[in-house]
Formats: structure tokens, sequence, C-alpha cells
């Protein structure tokens, strides 16, 4: 069995912690991120509502509010904390990257208007934009040859962060490092939805990736270059040597349909995609959506769908990735196939405090946790632990709840 080891760091930024109130089950929630990082802990104890989190904090860069809402079956009320009375969504996000250079954001988002009302960006001290009062400030970086904007009225009605309506080339002008927020944002991909039903569907465009749930998977690799698609198939065979080609045809209005072609003896098959098994088009849409670009990506249940026997490669393939990876897990399995400095610096347990509001905290700070490890791998310190008894050693040691 071989071990997940992390990708090399670089100065790629990744997001590095997040606090935020009033969402959901998170209110007063804070944690810390690094770039392989893998949730436990209960059901209902927020795992979800984590990845929905970063998920909504991508949507503030593209707008369209609406859309987001509506792809999951959500009112605006549904993403407040039903423990706090305030309207606003309030956060503070950190990007990170090893050269010290940290990016942060912080925002309030009113669900009633579906736009974050004030906001401000900051690097080093300096703030770099800033929102209130419908009224916007650009400091421009010290070699910009334009002017700074102080106060501008916005008279544009927009959805999410103003960042979405404001040109890439412009905020290069300004300052590089407010382009570096919204373009780290929209390339992460939350894929919370993910479904063998969505994943077999035809797709006209594979802009922003396969999508939530995978809907746009046969756009995607429709429109990969044959040398991506071809090392999409390399990586798939080690899993699954039968396979011989993916082939992604262009239909009338411009659908794409996606079959896969099996090699048996000398015979090849050609199965289209309402017959191509639901672990197969799990792992093709992850691997897919990691070979678009090297951005965040988020996704649920790691494990599910997928055969014991092949979770180990899927591991070991988005832990040494260059690009940041979240993902959660009630498999204790999944902590085996890790080294032990990847589970101590990305495991982290997620629970709900007396009040019902969830926190986090990584798993092996915990001292018995860390203690097991000494002589136990990670997955059967999982295993080895009621997760519902630990709340007593987390007040022990000072851990509020």
């Amino acid at each position: 069995m071989t071990k997940a080891v992390a990708a090399e760091p670089s100065d790629s930024y990744y997001l590095s912690s997040i606090t935020v109130n009033n969402f959901k089950s998170l209110d007063n929630f804070a944690i810390s991120l690094s770039s392989f990082s893998c949730l436990i802990g209960l059901n209902g104890s927020g795992k979800s509502s984590i990845i929905q989190f970063i998920g909504f904090l991508c949507q503030q860069m593209q707008g369209d509010i609406d859309r987001w809402l509506e792809d999951r079956q959500w009112r605006g009320s549904d993403l407040h904390c039903k423990l706090n009375t305030q309207k606003n969504i309030i956060f503070k996000v950190n990007l990170s990257n090893n050269l010290g250079n940290d990016i942060t954001w912080e925002a309030s988002f009113n669900t009633d208007l579906r736009r974050c009302t004030s906001e401000k960006v900051t690097q080093g001290g300096l703030t770099l934009l800033s929102i209130a009062d419908r009224k916007l400030t650009l400091h421009k970086d010290r070699d910009s040859t334009v002017p700074p904007v102080s106060g501008q009225q916005i008279i544009f009605d927009y959805q999410g962060s103003v960042l979405s309506q404001l040109n890439e080339s412009l905020l290069k002008h300004f300052h590089q490092s407010i382009s570096l927020l919204k373009s780290f944002f929209l390339k992460t991909h939350s894929l919370e939805l993910l479904s063998p039903s969505r994943l077999r569907k035809r797709s006209r465009t594979s802009q922003g990736g396969i999508g939530v749930g995978g809907e746009q998977m046969s756009a995607v690799l429709y429109d990969m270059s044959r040398v991506k698609r071809k090392n999409v198939v390399s990586l798939l065979k080690n899993v699954y040597p039968r396979l011989a080609d993916i082939d992604v045809k262009s239909l009338a209005a411009g659908w794409k349909e996606l079959s896969v072609i099996e090699n048996y003896l000398d015979n090849s098959f050609t199965i289209g995609a309402r017959h191509i098994n639901d672990g197969f088009l799990r792992f093709l849409g992850i691997i897919s959506q990691c070979k678009y670009d090297q951005g965040f990506i988020l996704f649920d249940e790691i494990e599910n769908g997928v055969n014991s026997e092949l979770v180990e490669f899927l591991l070991d393939f988005l832990v040494s990735r260059s690009g940041q990876v979240l993902v959660t897990t009630h498999s204790p399995i999944i902590l085996n196939y890790m080294e032990d400095d990847v589970a101590v610096e990305g495991v982290i347990y997620i629970y709900r405090k007396a009040d019902g509001r969830s926190a986090s905290i990584r798993f092996f700070d915990i001292p018995s946790m860390r203690k097991k490890l000494e002589v136990m791998g990670p997955g059967d310190v999982y295993q080895d632990t009621r997760l519902a008894d630990l709340a007593d050693e987390l007040t022990s040691v000072g851990v509020s709840l």
C-alpha cells in the first residue's frame, strides 16, 4: 500500500483560513485549511455547510446569486443561522502563499439584496479596495500609472461581490492582488452536487468546468486538447485497464455526448453515457475537473460510489496535485492512505457545540488523538475513536463548547 504524499509547496495562493457568522450552522465559526484538507465528523456536524459556504464565496465573484440558490432549491432566508437574528452574513477569508503575501477579503452580504453591502480587500496592512454606502474606493499599486478611485458612487445593480462586475484588466491596472483574489475564487470548483445522472448529461458549454453536479463534463472533455484527454485516459487505465478511449461527439445545436470504448480480447465495445457505471463516471468527473485547471476543488464524501480498492488511487491523485483540495469523508480507510504529516496537517474534526453552532479543530491537535497516532495509523486512530465522545475531551483541554 502506498501513502498519499502532499505536493511540494509553491508560491501559488491557497485558501488558508475562514471566519464566518450567520451562514447555516456556521456562526462565530473559524477554520484553517491546508493544501489538502479532509473534514471528518458526525452527520449534521456542518461539513457540507463548509463546502457550501466556499461555493457561496465563489458565486460572489460570478454574481447571479439567484441562480446559485435556485440550483439548490434554496431561498435567501435558508442561508441564515437559526440561532442568529441578524440579516447579514459576515465573513473574512485569507489567501496565503509561501512568500507570506497574504490577501484578506472581508464582507457583509445581505440576503434580501443578494449582494455584499460592504467589502474590503487588504494586503500587508494596505487597503486595496473598499465598498461602503454604495461607494467604491480603489487604491492603486505604487507602480500603477492610473489615478486611484475614491468614494465613487456605484450606479449599477449587481449581485454578490462588486468584483463580479469589475473588469479584470481594470483590476490589474490598480493592483494585481485584487485580480488574483477574484481569479482564485473563479477557479474554485465545488462539486458538492456531483451525481451520475448529471455526469451522463449532454452539454453545450465547458465554461467554469464540469459544473457543481458534473452536468458540463461532456463539453469539458470535448474541448480538451488531445494531449490532455490522452492523459485522462492514461490515468483512468490505472484502475480501469479495459478502457481504450473516451469519445465525445458534437451533435446538433452544439450538444456534446459522451461515450467510452472498452477492449475485451479482440473486441472493442462503445458504451453510451447512459450505460457507463457510476463509479467510473465519478472518477472521470473528478479527474476531468482537475485537468480543466489547477484551481481549488471541493467535494463531499470522497469514498461515495467508489470501490474501496480504488480509493487509494483517487486519494493519491488528489493529495499530490498542485491545486488545493478539500474533501469530506466518513471512512477511516481514507485516512490510512495518508502519510502522517498529511493527516496531522489536513484532517479536521467538525462538530456541534452545545449551542448547536459548528466548530472545527485539527483532529490530531486533540491530545488523545495525537497520542494514539504514535502507535497507530491515522485511519486506525479514526476507527478506534467514538467521535460523539470527543466533546468532553475538547472541554477539558479548554475548547469552548
